[in-house]
């Protein structure tokens, strides 16, 4: 089913509150199938303050879809932990692969 536009803003205040990680990574991944750039930077504070792998990879593929690669490349310092993915994305945004 796909959701109108409309509801990206409240799947973004359920995400704040939703305690599973299977459902969060559901949420990041339906706001960024809307491929509405102002939800990029949305995504970008969840890549920034998620621990889970699973839900920052998420956020990372709406980023790489949104070809969001200089907001990535401001990242990369930032977020040490996860500078590898960060690096491969911007690398993959850069060859024209996304």
């Amino acid at each position: 089913m796909e959701l109108p536009d409309a509801a990206v803003p409240i799947l973004m205040e359920l995400y704040r509150d939703e305690p599973r990680v299977d459902v969060k990574r559901d949420i990041v991944h339906s706001i960024w199938q809307h491929r509405n750039l102002e939800s990029l930077d949305w995504l970008l504070g969840v890549l920034v303050k998620e621990d889970a792998e699973a839900i920052w990879q998420e956020a990372l593929d709406g980023i790489i879809t949104l070809k969001g690669a200089y907001a990535l490349s401001q990242l990369e310092v930032s977020c040490p932990r996860k500078s590898f993915s960060i690096s491969e994305a911007i690398e993959l945004l850069e060859d024209g692969y996304a």
